[in-house]
């Protein structure tokens, strides 16, 4: 059980230990423990329980296929596919959430078409934009975006063209559930300033204190640097959890409030979540973070859209 307490843990941005580790100790028994941990995690609740399952990706950053390079290669949106088809066979109301840079460290709008037409593949539920989507002459993979069906989070910002929700609701039996984001100006270190992007600080407090009152459960999508998410924290002390994305690390925080998510990077590893509502006291809060190794299986579907890419790239 997780005992929250105001508290910012040292130095997770940068704890990188974790990942060496992981990476050491992946072998062919990973697909089985995902198997075994996906049950727990994954199973669906009766629609009476009080609880919430969520897969958290962040920083994919255009990583689509596993690189088979060095000493157990992780990654890859099709192997995450696959995941995600099997999780949501056990648990239809599974949420999936992605905290933004998806797309390309740069503009390469034939890679960054792919990523988006995997995507739509993955359907996640919620989709952040962040500044690898928003980076400079990526207009092309902005234009894809508009024009998608996908359902974006932004809290404190605007873009135009795009239709934002500033907020997003969810039950968990009788409890009350808000999801917030937050782009941290700091993510942009090439130029703060993004054409159609404009920030709205009054607009996020305002709807921050509109889930303070309103909600049971409050988290949010923060993207930005290490500074800048301490002072969120002291500034937003009502928040409960949240998801990093920018952040490279993979080492969560459960035991503090708020509770910490952290992604990892280049699609190496998915969060499974699982929140867990009690009638006194804060939430049971569990994470899992699965290994994106060679032993998980591909899905056909974005299998086929990576292959009508290579082909096409090397007729050019």
């Amino acid at each position: 059980m997780n005992r929250f307490r105001h508290q910012v843990p040292p130095c997770f941005f940068k704890d990188f230990f974790y990942l060496k580790l992981f990476r050491k100790t992946v072998s062919i028994a990973v697909f089985s423990l995902f198997l075994f941990f996906s049950q727990s995690l994954a199973q669906a609740p009766a629609a009476e329980e009080d609880s919430l399952q969520i897969v958290y990706l962040a920083n994919a950053s255009g990583v689509f296929e596993n690189c088979r390079c060095g000493s157990n290669p992780l990654g890859g949106l099709d192997h995450i596919a696959f995941l995600l088809k099997e999780l949501r066979k056990k648990n239809p109301r599974l949420l999936f959430i992605d905290g933004g840079d998806f797309t390309n460290t740069y503009p390469y709008n034939a890679l960054n078409k792919l990523i988006v037409d995997i995507y739509k593949a993955l359907r996640p539920d919620y989709l952040m934009l962040a500044d690898q989507e928003m980076q400079q002459d990526n207009e092309y993979t902005l234009t894809l975006l508009r024009q998608s069906s996908f359902r974006f989070l932004a809290t404190n910002y605007d873009i135009s063209g795009f239709n934002l929700n500033s907020s997003v609701k969810i039950s968990a039996g009788k409890k009350k559930i808000v999801l917030l984001s937050y782009l941290d100006k700091s993510s942009f270190w090439y130029s703060k300033s993004v054409k159609g992007l404009s920030f709205n600080e009054e607009k996020f407090a305002r709807v921050y204190r509109q889930a303070v009152q309103g909600s049971d459960f409050r988290m949010v999508l923060f993207h930005g640097e290490d500074a800048g998410l301490a002072e969120f924290i002291k500034k937003f002390p009502e928040i409960d959890l949240i998801f990093l994305g920018h952040s490279q690390s993979a080492k969560d925080w459960l035991d503090r409030k708020p509770a910490i998510i952290a992604p990892g990077s280049d699609t190496e590893f998915l969060t499974l979540l699982s929140l867990r509502f009690q009638n006194n006291g804060p939430p049971l809060v569990k994470s899992r973070k699965i290994p994106i190794s060679l032993q998980i299986p591909t899905e056909p579907v974005v299998e086929k859209l990576i292959l009508h890419f290579k082909k096409t790239k090397e007729q050019k």
